[in-house]
């Protein structure tokens, strides 16, 4: 069976969850003997390096500028129509799938993600492959959420129409998929309820797993989140200001552990029993041996 895999971002180096989903996906199509083909989008936020990637498929890098405009937020918020969506609708990303798919005959394209998907109906038009999308999250939850956990009504009010448009969207691509691949069942039930009736499976992220007695006497926690995406940035913030100040005024000798891409960014002071590990190679390490994790997570979906 020939494959075409198309990402919104470089699936290599994992350097988030997003990723660890990604590639998850291209090891079991790997396992099964398919040929593949990888089509991912580069971005300022996540670039590409063909050296990053394995030899034992063919790899394809479409530059595109995803990076917010407030004129282009604007433009959209006039029309009625998802700015999350618009940023990965260019003319470069349309024109490179259908000469993909124009040239070659695939069995089965795989779209990683609602955004990797935004040009299906074209798609559709140009092959006979069977067209299923795998998704990470219920992408317009998040933006609701955000919007709950916002105090500033102007943000609130924008984040909540961000929200209805992306949703608006996201039902109408998801919609046009001879299949769904949810991350989760919660997720799956989600777009049962927004009038999603295609066929859909749920199919969660393929990792390794040990049997490890935790010890939950530990007095060393970790928290483990990329912090390009807002609802690691959020939580993480819930946690150094409402959830550690009493834990360890609890437990004086705490001691918690940052873990993640683009940690630097935010320019945590370590203090208090605060550390910044920032991006590491291997997260079983972290896992086997660092504690106990803390995932205050408020605006998610998917895993």
């Amino acid at each position: 069976m020939k494959v075409l895999h198309i990402s919104n971002k470089p699936v290599y180096p994992i350097l988030d969850g997003g990723c660890v989903a990604m590639s998850g996906t291209l090891d079991c199509l790997k396992q099964l003997n398919y040929r593949i083909e990888h089509v991912c989008i580069s971005t300022k936020k996540h670039q590409f390096d063909a050296a990053a990637y394995p030899t034992d498929f063919r790899v394809q890098a479409v530059e595109i500028d995803t990076s917010m405009s407030l004129f282009a937020a604007l433009k959209q918020l006039f029309i009625g129509r998802s700015y999350n969506i618009s940023r990965f609708e260019t003319d470069t990303f349309k024109n490179i799938l259908l000469e993909i798919v124009q040239s070659s005959t695939f069995d089965l394209i795989i779209f990683d993600s609602l955004y990797s998907a935004v040009f299906i109906h074209e798609i559709r038009r140009h092959s006979s492959a069977k067209l299923f999308i795998r998704t990470h999250n219920v992408e317009y939850k998040i933006w609701r959420e955000l919007a709950k956990s916002s105090s500033n009504p102007l943000k609130k009010w924008y984040l909540n129409t961000l929200s209805r448009q992306l949703q608006t969207e996201e039902r109408r691509i998801l919609n046009l998929a001879d299949g769904i691949m949810s991350i989760t069942s919660d997720d799956l039930e989600d777009f049962k309820k927004m009038g999603i009736n295609i066929p859909s499976q749920t199919i969660a992220v393929p990792r390794e797993t040990e049997q490890v007695k935790t010890d939950y006497s530990s007095r060393t926690f970790y928290f483990i989140g990329s912090m390009n995406w807002e609802p690691n940035i959020e939580a993480l913030h819930y946690l150094l200001d409402e959830i550690w100040p009493g834990l360890k005024k609890e437990i004086p000798e705490a001691q918690l552990l940052l873990i993640g891409s683009f940690m630097d960014k935010l320019n945590i002071p370590e203090s208090n029993g605060v550390s910044v590990l920032g991006f590491v190679d291997n997260l079983d390490e972290i896992y086997l041996n660092e504690g106990i994790l803390l995932c205050p997570i408020r605006s998610g979906s998917g895993v």
